[in-house]
């Protein structure tokens, strides 16, 4: 995490342009857009994590038959 002064956050919201010159410029990704991403990316890491799961629970099935084999 990245904190940051009352300074710094002063000094680039001064930087920022005016809002008349931010209205003419091209649109920032709209909020449903970046939602969506949002949602894809949560559900792509839910995936890994579910498989990464489901593998480490395969092995310890697979170790505690060998071992009831070998046993």
């Amino acid at each position: 995490m990245i904190r940051y002064n009352r300074f710094q956050i002063d000094e680039w919201v001064a930087s920022l342009p005016l809002k008349t010159v931010k209205q003419a410029a091209p649109a920032a990704p709209s909020l449903p857009d970046m939602e969506i991403k949002s949602d894809e990316r949560r559900t792509s890491a839910l995936d890994k994590v579910r498989a990464r799961t489901l593998n480490r629970l395969s092995q310890s099935r697979q170790l505690l038959n060998d071992e009831a084999r070998d046993g």
